[in-house]
């Protein structure tokens, strides 16, 4: 059941489905109108406000598409979450209802255990849109001041570490950069502040919180900052240090200045604090993330105990270090070619036939061998190596595919898919380099695959259409890799010239185990059918989800049971192989 109510618009012509839907949403908590014709809700939906709308594709009159578009048009319409139902044989309209603003559908005949797992769905974007707005309302009203201790509040805060993310990124990626800008973010937790407030009242109270943001104050430089946000919680954020070791030597001087009694409400108390500290290596770091960490790091201090000091990650100075390190590594690893390619196979479900490869980059590092992506990719994205390293890797596979299709008869000639990261995709000249690398190796048209991952995509529309655009005209298909995983819309599908999908691993791993995750998979599959995208199932591990993606209508796998990731020479020997054979 959901948490809080959320006001529902119901809108379906058959009395039997309309009562099924009105039924299950009251169950789960809901605030229920529900209504026979478009006409009919919207003048509701002009006198009301409504966060989930639930409408009949096809209705008398006004149709559901019709409506939504008006819906949309409502004062926070756009924060409103709409959801369709339409029958199996009008999946074709389901593109007029993504262009109004759609952001799921349910197909009829509707089978109640499909509904809870979609308003399940609904309810966490409402939820998310609700708690966003309120933060951002709750932003707008604050001072920058803390009424309390004068300190920074959250707001200027927030602006002030914004400004620090901006001024880190800017200042590592300059030419020649060595020493790299470095900021933290420290949360403080009071131990047992609530008995203070309970002994002396809240004017006591607030009389040491005054003491608490003083002695702060006095931990630090003048060019960083201290802030209450609010309770026995501060926040302190330390800028341009100059050693990954600077929130330690500050911790220290907490302990130092806690370590003498406290005075409110005429008596003493003695106080200890508990510290999470999120070190940040500057460039291209979110600073709500960082925060986010910082806040993490303080619940494991907390769950210690009293005067405990965590940092996000364990031996967080030992990996400071180990970064650095591994930036200058990473980027003689690129020039030096030591970056290799491994390719998995791509296989028609169906016929279980290999279509093609993704390509997959390795690290060959001369102490240690291959070393996994995972080690080193998030890297080359914060430092930039990322655009050589993905030119590379597009350069590399074409050359690669181009050698394979020589190998191999007419009607057997794969393609290759490459992915890149968000970083590489807003580049002016991707296709254009693409392009390039396609001419170089004679590669015909729809043998190049792009993938992209769904929140890259959702970070700016309006460039990620113009790209696919180009790509498009340059005859390669562009995936949305990890399908599903991401917070967005669907609505974008419609919006997006995308070819194909790739469903998550973490969807295909449960699908014999979890109901719930084979109807994302089901669904999904559906969605992909009904836009003519090819579908692909990352992670297919075992034959029996293979059986069942077969039978729930998904075209491709991808996964360990049809091959894992092999080095460009082995598969060269295997198609050789093959041409000798023939």
């Amino acid at each position: 059941m959901a948490s809080e109510p959320i006001r529902t618009l119901v809108v379906e012509d058959e009395p039997s489905a309309r009562h099924l839907i009105q039924e299950i949403l009251q169950a789960r908590g809901h605030d229920v109108e529900a209504c026979a014709d478009a006409e009919t809700a919207w003048e509701i939906a002009q006198r009301e406000r409504f966060s989930l709308a639930v409408l009949d594709l096809r209705l008398p009159g006004m149709d559901g598409v019709e409506l939504c578009r008006r819906l949309r048009k409502l004062p926070d319409g756009g924060q409103m979450v709409v959801m369709f139902v339409t029958g199996a044989d009008r999946l074709e309209d389901l593109g007029r209802a993504l262009e109004a603003g759609a952001d799921d559908y349910v197909l009829k005949p509707i089978v109640d255990a499909d509904l809870p797992v979609r308003f399940a769905l609904a309810e966490r974007k409402i939820y998310f849109l609700q708690d966003r707005k309120r933060t951002e309302e709750g932003l707008a009203r604050d001072a920058l001041r803390d009424s309390v201790t004068d300190l920074v509040n959250r707001t200027l805060f927030t602006e002030r570490l914004h400004r620090t993310a901006r001024r880190a990124q800017r200042k590592n990626q300059m030419p020649g950069q060595v020493t790299k800008y470095l900021y933290a973010v420290l949360f403080v937790n009071l131990d047992g502040f609530a008995q203070v407030n309970s002994r002396v009242g809240y004017e006591g109270g607030n009389e040491i919180l005054r003491q608490v943001g003083n002695r702060l104050e006095d931990c630090i430089r003048g060019a960083d900052t201290v802030a209450r946000f609010g309770g026995d919680e501060f926040a302190i954020l330390l800028d341009d240090m100059k050693d990954v070791s600077d929130p330690t030597r500050v911790c220290r001087r907490i302990d130092q200045a806690f370590s003498k009694p406290f005075r409110g409400g005429g008596e003493d108390f003695r106080l200890t604090a508990c510290v999470g500290v999120a070190l940040s290596f500057g460039s291209a770091v979110d600073s709500a993330a960082i925060v986010d960490e910082a806040r993490k790091a303080l619940i494991r201090a907390k769950e210690e105990g009293p005067a405990s000091v965590v940092m996000f990650d364990a031996v967080v100075h030992a990996r400071a270090i180990a970064r650095v390190q591994l930036e200058s590594r990473l980027r003689s690893a690129v020039e030096n070619g030591e970056m290799v390619l491994h390719y998995q196979p791509i296989t028609l479900l169906e016929t279980g036939k290999v279509e093609g490869f993704e390509a997959l980059v390795r690290w060959n590092e001369p102490d240690r061998g291959i070393v996994g992506p995972n080690e080193f990719i998030r890297v080359a994205e914060d430092t930039g190596v990322i655009i050589p390293l993905g030119r590379w890797i597009i350069d590399e596979a074409l050359r690669q595919l181009s050698e394979w299709r020589e190998a191999l008869p007419e009607g057997e000639l794969p393609f290759v898919s490459v992915n890149v990261s968000g970083r590489q995709f807003t580049l002016p000249d991707l296709a254009e380099q693409i392009t390039r690398s396609m001419d170089e190796a004679g590669l015909p048209e729809g043998s190049v695959h792009i993938e992209i991952t769904e929140t890259a995509l959702m970070t700016d529309l309006d460039t990620a259409r113009r790209t696919i655009q180009l790509l498009n005209e340059a005859s390669v298909e562009v995936h949305v890799d990890d399908f599903g995983t991401g917070y967005s819309s669907l609505s974008y599908l419609s919006r997006l010239p995308i070819s194909g999908l790739k469903i998550d691993r973490s969807f295909v791993s449960q699908i014999t185990n979890s109901r719930e995750d084979r109807e994302v998979v089901r669904t999904i599959t559906s969605l992909g059918k009904s836009l003519h995208m090819a579908v692909i199932a990352e992670g297919v591990e075992t034959e029996r989800q293979h059986e069942e993606l077969r039978a729930l209508g998904c075209q491709y796998g991808q996964g360990f049971l049809f091959g894992r990731p092999r080095p460009a020479d082995e598969l060269t020997k295997f198609f050789h192989g093959r041409e000798a054979r023939a």
